[in-house]
């Protein structure tokens, strides 16, 4: 955002803290927060963020630096999960490490990379098995939450198996997307052409919320299906969410900020623990601000603002 901006101040800023993160890395690559003790049970999608990051940062920035940290930190990742599978996040959102290591082959195309994309694959959650035999054709029990259903991994693994298909070669995996946004859509869609999350997939009704982390990750998996596929459709479904989901959850003075949107909100009120609408959230989910019930939203809604600049 900076970049896009021309905004020194703000290049300044974000130079500070890729600095802090650069002088950080460890000499055998490892560049998480953690103590070596603690590798054997840190969850790598960190891991995928930062190095995310760090590839849009080369590429606004040229940062010399940044290629190098990224291939050690990968090369260290490579053997890491020989004995330590992913888990967790990481495991949902295993597609996620896709995009920096195909950023690395086209600079260095070294075969490890290749196979390294393949063993994620094949730690990483099934979401193919899991549309085929969908069992999500009804909300979320209240106070059940999942990873399986958690409405943002949903979002950001819609790109998951169209991603893989660089690899794979496979029209199927390509293909894959369409079949997973139309269940989404049928079970799960609302009138702004998001699904339903709060937090996990919450039905169609429309007092039911949807996470602005939602739509902020479903335009970037939508960025991903334009680039992959060249499909045009996509680009029509990112203009819609960009004119609808996103201004419904955050203005450009980020104070109608809401962690959950509502499609038909008739109140905007602190709800008694026990009586929200929300699956698991709390009744401050739908309040405005520019931090209400968790800061994840906070954090991420300018990915969506960035993407939806760069589309225009």
């Amino acid at each position: 955002m900076a970049y896009l901006l021309d905004d020194e101040d703000m290049k300044k800023r974000a130079k500070k803290y890729i600095d802090a993160i650069i002088v950080g890395q460890e000499e055998d690559g490892w560049i998480c927060p953690c103590s070596k003790e603690e590798r054997d049970r840190y969850d790598m999608w960190a891991l995928f963020l930062i190095l995310k990051v760090l590839v849009v940062y080369y590429e606004c920035s040229k940062d010399e630096r940044v290629e190098e940290v990224i291939y050690n930190a990968t090369k260290n990742f490579d053997r890491h999960i020989d004995t330590f599978t992913i888990f967790n996040w990481a495991s949902t959102r295993w597609y996620e490490m896709l995009i920096p290591i195909y950023w690395l082959y086209e600079k260095r195309k070294e075969d490890w990379l290749v196979n390294l994309s393949i063993k994620v694959r094949a730690q990483g959650f099934d979401y193919k098995y899991l549309y085929e035999n969908w069992p999500y054709e009804n909300p979320s029990s209240f106070g059940q939450w999942s990873q399986m259903s958690h409405v943002v991994n949903q979002a950001m693994a819609v790109k998951s198996l169209t991603l893989f298909s660089r690899i794979s070669k496979n029209d199927e995996d390509k293909k894959f997307s369409e079949m997973m946004i139309q269940k989404l859509h049928d079970f799960h869609g609302t009138a702004t052409g998001i699904f339903t999350g709060d937090e996990c997939l919450s039905g169609d009704s429309p007092i039911q919320g949807t996470e602005l982390c939602s739509v902020a990750e479903f335009m970037y998996s939508l960025e991903h299906l334009i680039q992959i596929t060249g499909d045009v459709k996509w680009s029509d479904q990112l203009e819609y969410i960009a004119y609808n989901a996103l201004p419904a959850a955050i203005s450009p003075d980020m104070w109608s900020h809401q962690y959950d949107q509502l499609v038909n909100q008739v109140e905007c009120s602190k709800i008694e623990e026990g009586k929200q609408p929300f699956r698991t959230n709390n009744g401050e989910a739908h309040l405005f601000g520019l931090e209400s019930h968790f800061g994840c939203c906070t954090s991420n809604f300018n990915h969506g603002q960035s993407l939806h600049y760069l589309h225009l």
